[in-house]
């Protein structure tokens, strides 16, 4: 009679588990959570990359914005910037960064490459901005570049505070990134260890058991996450001015090249850190954007051409004044 008892706890206990479980996924998921149902990997123009992770596919693409633009890209991953790929000119200038360099929801003629490269028909420049970046994969970008002379006399990184979590794969940089196969991942990205800033390659992080179906298992394997990576916010200031640092060093003593860090959205601490390390870099930031839509596409999106060529403007007086030789 006590085995009976017992075993009659036991399956009451498991149907109230398997309730308590089936309340707490329809309650998830009546107010607006859903599962991570890993999918195929959602951004067309994106390629996997071994080394940087993924860069620019060839081809034309259109904007996801308002507009849906077509975008062009050349067979090695460059913005398209000018009506013909061909430009025969000595001086050369590459750009790096993120989709901001990039471009993403403007026309090809509209970025603020394009305007520069239309400026200086003795210069060549080259945008390798690729959506998604930061500075560490920026960095890995400009290796892959100065590998396959001619390498750049002038490498210009545009940089946003956003880098810093994409710098050392934030938690909720991680959750929202995935694969060609689907799976959410890590980015190449750097850590401090015992005061060392160590760059680690692109890594895979795998589902959990259920994940794909099941907003419950979803919600808790993204707070795991966001547990074991709490410290990493702590160390994205470090991390970050260490690779710009390394940036500068690489050009310079790979290609006896310049680097100049053009900061397209404000940050305060980040210029009075390069000027503390003279480091070259110009302030670009438009005091309006983020204060409502005009700089924006379609109001909501990326940069708009209005502020792309404000950039343009910006860099190529900093061009004009310490780049040039008159």
């Amino acid at each position: 009679m006590l085995f009976l008892d017992m075993k009659k706890n036991i399956l009451l206990l498991l149907l109230s588990i398997a309730a308590a479980v089936l309340i707490v996924e329809g309650g998830a998921r009546a107010i607006g959570l859903r599962s991570n149902n890993i999918s195929t990997f959602s951004k067309p123009w994106a390629a996997p990359h071994p080394i940087v992770g993924w860069k620019n596919r060839g081809g034309v693409y259109n904007s996801t914005e308002p507009g849906h633009v077509p975008m062009t890209f050349w067979n090695d991953g460059r913005r398209a910037n000018r009506p013909s790929e061909i430009k025969t000119a000595k001086t050369r200038v590459m750009l790096i960064g993120c989709s901001f360099t990039q471009g993403y929801g403007v026309r090809d003629n509209e970025t603020f490459s394009f305007l520069l490269d239309k400026k200086y028909p003795d210069i060549v420049f080259d945008n390798y901005g690729t959506g998604g970046y930061g500075t560490v994969q920026s960095l890995l970008m400009a290796k892959l570049v100065f590998n396959a002379p001619p390498v750049p006399n002038l490498t210009i990184y545009g940089y946003i505070p956003a880098h810093e979590d994409r710098n050392v794969a934030s938690a909720s940089w991680a959750s929202a990134l995935k694969d060609s196969e689907g799976k959410n991942i890590f980015s190449p990205h750097a850590v401090v260890t015992d005061g060392k800033v160590e760059f680690q390659p692109l890594s895979a992080i795998e589902p959990w058991p259920g994940e794909r179906h099941s907003v419950l298992m979803a919600v808790l394997h993204k707070g795991w996450l966001a547990f074991a990576l709490r410290k990493r916010p702590q160390q994205k200031h470090l991390v970050t001015q260490s690779v710009i640092t390394q940036m500068r060093d690489f050009v310079a003593l790979k290609g006896k090249s310049r680097l100049l860090v053009a900061i397209l959205v404000d940050d305060p601490p980040m210029s009075a850190f390069m000027k503390e390390q003279g480091i070259e870099y110009v302030n670009c930031a438009h005091p309006d954007y983020g204060k409502g839509g005009g700089l924006s596409v379609g109001g909501v999106g990326h940069p708009n051409h209005i502020l792309h060529e404000y950039w343009a403007g910006c860099i190529s007086e900093w061009i004009d004044d310490n780049f040039i030789k008159r």
